[in-house]
């Protein structure tokens, strides 16, 4: 059966390894993919080469995430304080000790 596309012919064709993965690794192909813990900071060896705006973007990044996680906590700790205060104060008025908050 003739095919007037190579690349018809290709995908009709029964998938059947070829002799270059029966061999392994090529000339041009990448070194194979690390996995598990070793893999995950691997990805990151691409940085080592980076140029300096992209540190500097992930540095402003991290200041800001930094500033925001603090500010909340501040925040949090800020309100919870202030708010018993104030009910702790609605408490003793209720009570009847004649004071008002």
């Amino acid at each position: 059966m003739a095919l007037p596309f190579r690349g018809i012919a290709l995908i009709l064709s029964p998938l059947t390894p070829t002799t270059k993965e029966k061999r392994g690794r090529g000339r041009g192909d990448p070194p194979p993919v690390k996995t598990g813990l070793a893999g995950f900071f691997a990805k990151f060896g691409v940085l080592k080469k980076a140029q300096r705006e992209l540190w500097l973007t992930f540095l402003i990044k991290f200041l800001i995430y930094t500033a925001y996680s603090v500010t909340n906590k501040t925040m949090v700790l800020w309100l919870s304080r202030t708010s018993a205060s104030v009910i702790k104060q609605r408490e003793r008025w209720s009570a009847g000790s004649g004071r008002r908050p």
